[in-house]
């Protein structure tokens, strides 16, 4: 057996004696004998039996493992076992730590036991009461839980921006609630109609990088887009899974390249921009007062409801404001404004609808009842996590509304590309109703890949001919089949 004694220095783990009382539990003395006065063939002997010592079998060394860290013990001399398998040492000493709380933890889980038999004999109708609210408890864990603290709300406003007449009637007094759960308190959302400088140094250089531009450019532009981050991707800025130099020389080649279609445009965006950052610039710069381009094209909103988290009437207003602002600083233009891309925060790409009732005049999409398993319909009092709060019922509210008052505008035009990017599955036999993002449009169903892009201007480029050719009827809601690339056009991502 294999006894292990404290040095001199009781404190110096570096020193230990080791005695070696026997090797075998039966024949200990003789090889005892054999290691002392056996020459160099009793020495190598011994040596090589000190190999296979279970330091374990004693339990000083059991108590030293469990309570000292493993590097330290690394450090200890201990003489003659030289070669303990240190790794085998660190393995025993987790799986002794291992037991020891099993066994605890078994102890305790008894304990438990009969308590609950005891409290089930000695108070029979109070266990009932109280195995019957914990089975209840479980119950709702299992089957009736949230997936979030947020509730869903239903897309509502109270007041259709649609039947406004003019842009004089637009003001946040029509707003019933600031946040998208239904309250003014839950998000991050500013008044919308309140022009508002980007608080960030990079923000402030972009935006001095938009005055230059416009500066350095004659009066003679056939489109300005303003927007966010995928207006700011057509000057070759970063945007997700896009490549920076394919979506830039697209665009390029449509809207700057004299040997394309002739067209002149400059693209005015900023990376996480909302409509009050949007209408900021507007008014600082981005728009000289004596220029009178021919389109003003819009993309913007969707930091504010997807970021911000803002009502479905603050982003509309926030929108129609800032072509409120456009048409005050330059009248006779024609103004397009492009709906809220879709999106999705399922890992299917299916987007979320809402059935609604009869009697709620503000929902978005009312859809037959349906079979698929995949299918999402959101329910009133359905809880969800900030993160994967179902946006598309409010986009399509959103876009119901800008759609309705462009029709009354003449220098308004509604222009939606949403059908490019959704699609459903099925075949010649049966096709699902549900619609779902196309992934290798939108990779993460929420941001445009380079292909995508490509759809989008492509869609784009032949909307803005119709409109300088006089040709446009109003608004546009895209369909596939409207849209045909260039013969050039590969596919490049």
């Amino acid at each position: 057996m294999v006894g292990l004694k404290p040095g001199n220095n009781p404190g110096d783990l570096g020193m230990m004696e080791v005695e070696m009382e026997s090797l075998n539990p039966t024949n200990g003395h003789a090889n005892g004998h054999a290691a002392n006065n056996g020459g160099a063939n009793g020495k190598a002997s011994a040596d090589d039996k000190t190999k296979d010592i279970n330091p374990f079998s004693d339990v000083s060394y059991q108590k030293l493992v469990k309570e000292m860290d493993v590097n330290e013990l690394k450090r200890v001399d201990f003489g003659k076992l030289k070669n303990i398998d240190w790794k085998k040492v660190q393995q025993d000493a987790q799986k002794i730590k291992v037991d020891d709380v099993k066994r605890y933890l078994q102890n305790k889980l008894k304990q438990c036991m009969a308590y609950l038999v005891w409290f089930s004999r000695a108070y029979p109708r109070g266990s009932k009461v109280v195995f019957a609210v914990v089975g209840l408890l479980f119950f709702k864990i299992l089957f009736l839980r949230h997936r979030g603290e947020y509730k869903y709300i239903p897309p509502h406003l109270r007041e259709h921006f649609g039947d406004i007449d003019g842009y004089y009637n637009l003001k946040t007094a029509h707003i019933s609630h600031w946040c998208l759960f239904g309250d003014d308190t839950s998000c991050q959302c500013s008044d919308t109609t309140e022009p508002t400088e980007g608080d960030s140094e990079t923000w402030r250089k972009m935006h001095q990088t938009n005055n230059d531009k416009v500066k350095s450019k004659n009066n003679d532009l056939d489109v300005i887009f303003l927007g966010d981050e995928m207006t700011n991707a057509f000057n070759g800025a970063k945007y997700f899974e896009a490549d920076p130099t394919v979506v830039s020389s697209d665009f390029e080649k449509r809207f700057t390249d004299p040997g394309g279609w002739g067209l002149n445009a400059i693209a005015q965006g900023i990376s996480d921009d909302t409509t009050s950052n949007l209408l900021w610039r507007i008014e600082n710069g981005e728009i000289p007062k004596d220029w009178s381009p021919k389109i003003f094209w819009v993309h913007i909103g969707m930091n504010d409801l997807a970021n911000n988290l803002c009502s479905e009437e603050a982003v509309t207003l926030g929108i129609l404001k800032i072509a409120d602002r456009i048409f005050e600083m330059n009248p006779g233009v024609t103004i397009v404004l492009q709906g809220l891309m879709p999106r999705s925060t399922l890992d299917s790409g299916i987007v979320n609808e809402y059935r609604g009732t009869k009697n709620e005049t503000h929902v978005s999409a009312k859809v037959k009842k349906r079979k698929s398993n995949n299918d999402r319909q959101l329910k009133r009092n359905e809880f969800f996590a900030k993160e994967d709060y179902p946006l598309w019922p409010a986009i399509r509210a959103i876009n119901k509304e800008l759609k309705h008052f462009a029709s009354k505008q003449d220098h308004l035009v509604y222009f939606d590309v949403d059908n490019l990017f959704l699609g459903s599955m099925g075949n010649e036999h049966y096709r699902e109703t549900n619609k779902q993002i196309v992934k290798d449009l939108m990779p993460d169903f929420a941001h445009l890949s380079s292909k995508g892009f490509e759809i989008m201007l492509a869609a784009i480029e032949k909307e803005v001919q119709n409109i300088l050719d006089n040709s446009d009827e109003g608004n546009v809601v895209v369909q596939k089949q409207d849209v045909k690339l260039r013969p050039d056009d590969g596919r490049r991502d």
